[in-house]
């Protein structure tokens, strides 16, 4: 029996790691998936990123989960790019570094193919909007979700999210104006049926 860490492809050794992963054999899976990573297989990027953060690959770190979302992100997966993004989004709002990381994964995950990515684009557009420009491009962003997700629930979750911004949007618009309210004027009624003619 050939030794299933000596894959030569990426591929190979995605499906092996997979097959470790699927079984519950996290440590085989977590060497198999780096190997992938390693010989250009973005979705064992992915994979490994994502076991870090959920806990079954026992000796990463979380922020090691988000240097193999970063590599797949870079060699074009667009789940990397979603995860890589959404765990910057949730842990780093308040640092710079991680807004520029979220602001350059999400519209490539979009770009990619990604429903996910292009509703959380679109999710952290609404929320950091600073203007019309930016709900505009949410918008937008959640009609490419359902063109790519179909009419499941994640463009359910999108046509929620569309209904929030513009309720957030016509709330700001009308508390914008604030011009004083004024008394309304009745048209003037003739006095009598001839002044009608």
């Amino acid at each position: 029996m050939p030794d299933k860490f000596l894959c030569g492809r990426g591929i190979d050794c995605h499906l092996a790691g997979l097959k470790d992963y699927r079984a519950g054999n996290y440590e085989d899976a977590a060497r198999l998936l780096a190997t992938g990573c390693e010989h250009n297989y973005p979705a064992s990027c992915t994979l490994w990123g994502r076991m870090a953060l959920d806990g079954k690959n026992p000796s990463a770190t979380p922020a090691e989960g988000q240097r193999y979302f970063k590599i797949g992100c870079q060699k074009r997966e667009p789940d990397s790019c979603h995860f890589l993004a959404d765990t910057y989004y949730r842990h780093f709002l308040n640092r710079p570094e991680g807004m520029d990381i979220v602001r350059w994964a999400w519209p490539r995950s979009c770009e990619l193919g990604s429903p996910e990515g292009c509703l959380g684009y679109a999710g952290f557009l609404a929320e950091t909007a600073k203007g019309k420009q930016e709900i505009n491009a949410a918008l937008a962003l959640l009609d490419r979700t359902c063109s790519l997700a179909g009419q499941g629930e994640l463009c359910q979750n999108a046509g929620k999210l569309r209904d929030k911004i513009l309720g957030v949007t016509n709330s700001k618009a009308d508390s914008e104006k604030e011009t004083p309210e004024q008394e309304a004027v009745p048209a003037p009624v003739p006095e009598t049926p001839e002044k009608l003619r």
